[in-house]
């Protein structure tokens, strides 16, 4: 059988892969050396299955010594709305706990890259809110497309010295 595109996605190990990845360009290589506890064939066998799923592409092999090193960028993200429907509760349980632990991971390393230094969240581009919406179904919907037109041209952007790497999330959890 072969595996879903969400368990895929949802997998620890490629959810790591995955965070590092976002917003460029890396080689096995380079994410062996930011992901040191993951054994590189472990992580090579991650990286063929993302990208036989899309989530990752393959944008430029370079040779080295008769063996290609390959640069991986992000393909496609996410589940579409019928794989997202398609969960049960445990399963969804699952893959929030996992993007949460993600989360969780970026922040510490955040954290982590500031030892010994004054930390100055906004300067810095740190934020986080939380706030509760009244909408429609109609409103909802328009408000998940806005935020996307914003959003989505800002991910085409390529790395470079002024830009620095950022994580956009959100979550939107119904509540009765």
């Amino acid at each position: 059988m072969t595996e879903r595109k969400r368990d895929i996605l949802l997998h620890p190990v490629r959810m790591r892969i995955f965070s590092e990845i976002t917003g460029g360009q890396t080689t096995a290589k380079a994410l062996a050396q930011t992901l040191p506890d993951i054994p590189p064939a472990t992580l090579y066998r991650h990286l063929k299955k993302m990208v036989e799923a899309g989530f990752l592409i393959i944008v430029d092999e370079i040779p080295i010594r008769g063996t290609v090193e390959r640069v991986y960028a992000i393909g496609t993200t996410g589940l579409s709305p019928e794989e997202l429907s398609g969960m049960g509760v445990e399963e969804l349980r699952g893959a929030v706990n996992m993007i949460l632990s993600g989360f969780l991971s970026d922040f510490e390393r955040y954290l982590g890259s500031k030892q010994g230094e004054q930390i100055n969240p906004i300067e810095e581009g740190f934020e986080f809110s939380k706030a509760q919406l009244h909408l429609t179904d109609v409103e909802f919907a328009r408000l998940k497309q806005d935020l996307w037109a914003v959003v989505e041209p800002m991910t085409k952007l390529p790395p470079s010295s002024d830009r620095k790497r950022r994580t956009f999330s959100y979550l939107f959890i119904p509540l009765e």
